[in-house]
């Protein structure tokens, strides 16, 4: 009952009317990442003054995050300056995504796919595919959900964990031990002393409950907007393949070729070129949307993924050697967001392979088209939309790394050789 009904379809007229799209629509609101006016939705006229104040803050504390690891390099403890790697890392990411809702191309990018790519719009060419978007829509609720439930999760545990710390080290107590000092989940260079006063701690507390939400929120909104699209696109490719093995072909009572012997082959009649034609074209469409509409996606979310895992391979290497120290405070501080990483790399890694893996059955669909059956003109058709799904469909960000489960397991190796190597450097000093 928790998914979406078939019945429920006569309330939806949009796709923004959706359940999964409208909690997408309101956690991209709240970081002003939501084109409203592209997407013909009422929004705030100050919009764009939130984008700046956003790009403000991350970017001002970005610099203040690298003054603090500067001025404390060799300082502090390898697993604490380690810990403010990962953190500065993340905001690094946040500042990238926030770019995108700037750029009028992402703004328009995102208008097209809810006014015109939706698998919405195409529920009703056919009974499959009504079948293929009510198994996206179960999909996309089921990430929605579960990336909502994660980021709430970890930015409790993650902000949690130093309270933990303090209550333990005694540092609330009236009478704390002169040695103790306050544990934040994140570090800035600041002009007060956050780590032994009270009146510096209360600040900069309250304000990393305020960054650690804008900050996740970026990462796994922006994951499920990607997430979503590219499983509308694997929904459009699913559609295209069956379409294209389910082609007509010619009926029995046939005039247009007289059987002479078993060897002969049934042609089309002059009526059914005409529909075959017509059927030839409405694929050629729609491989030409899903191709352009890739490749809009590859130029805007490119950069976005490229940068997400080279984060992944690098952060990945740090949180695994936060959580090698195996005491339970390491586990609970670092434990979440080891999982959030590996369980992002792995979960866009699996959903884009899903457009390489569909891509490669449209090449056997096309073989699959009574070719023989049709007259010169079509086959000339075909052979345009066999030429073009031979073209590859996959996503690459920046043009050059493919992004699926090969690439993942290369990346999961490094991770795997670059944390025993740190592991080993730890240990030694």
């Amino acid at each position: 009952m928790f998914f979406f009904k078939e019945n429920d379809m006569n309330t939806i007229k949009r796709p923004q009317d959706l359940r999964y799209m409208k909690q997408l629509q309101f956690s991209l609101n709240i970081v002003s990442a939501w084109p409203h006016k592209e997407t013909g939705d009422a929004g705030s006229k100050f919009v764009f003054w939130w984008r700046l104040y956003y790009a403000f803050v991350e970017g001002f504390f970005w610099f203040l995050g690298a003054a603090y690891l500067k001025n404390n390099y060799g300082k502090i403890s390898f697993f604490e300056f380690g810990h403010t790697l990962i953190t500065h890392f993340m905001n690094t990411i946040a500042c990238q995504r926030l770019t995108l809702p700037f750029m009028k191309k992402y703004r328009d990018f995102i208008g097209l796919f809810v006014k015109q790519f939706h698998l919405f719009h195409y529920k009703d060419k056919s009974d499959y595919a009504m079948k293929i978007y009510l198994r996206v829509y179960k999909l996309s609720d089921f990430f929605s959900m579960y990336l909502h439930i994660l980021m709430y999760i970890g930015i409790v545990l993650f902000n949690g964990t130093p309270i933990y710390k303090n209550i333990l080290s005694n540092a609330y107590s009236s009478n704390k031990p002169e040695n103790v000092t306050f544990q934040h989940s994140t570090y800035f260079e600041l002009p007060i002393d956050y780590k032994h006063s009270l009146t510096g701690y209360v600040p900069l507390f309250c304000f990393n409950w305020y960054i650690t939400f804008i900050c996740a929120s970026f990462f796994c909104m922006f994951d499920l907007l990607l997430t979503v699209i590219v499983l509308n696109v694997y929904g459009h490719l699913k559609i295209l393949v069956y379409h294209l093995e389910h082609f007509m072909t010619p009926s029995t009572n046939s005039t247009s070729h007289k059987q002479k012997n078993v060897f002969d082959i049934m042609q089309f009649s002059e009526e059914e070129m005409k529909t075959v034609t017509i059927k030839l074209k409405e694929v050629i469409s729609h491989q030409r949307l899903i191709t352009d509409f890739i490749q809009k996606m590859s130029d805007i979310f490119g950069p976005m993924v490229c940068l997400n895992l080279m984060y992944q391979q690098v952060s990945a290497c740090i949180l695994l050697l936060e959580c090698s120290q195996m005491d339970l405070l390491a586990l609970l501080s670092y434990g979440p967001l080891t999982f959030f990483v590996f369980q992002e790399l792995i979960q866009l890694s699996v959903v884009f392979e899903l457009i390489g893996a569909t891509s490669d059955d449209l090449i056997d669909a096309v073989y699959s088209v009574p070719w023989e059956c049709m007259d010169t003109k079509n086959r000339k058709i075909l052979y345009t939309i066999m030429i073009k799904s031979q073209m590859t469909t996959k996503f690459k960000a920046m043009g050059m790394v493919d992004v699926g489960v090969k690439t993942m397991a290369a990346i999961l190796k490094t991770i795997i050789s670059y944390f025993v190597m740190l592991r080993t450097v730890a240990l030694q000093n």
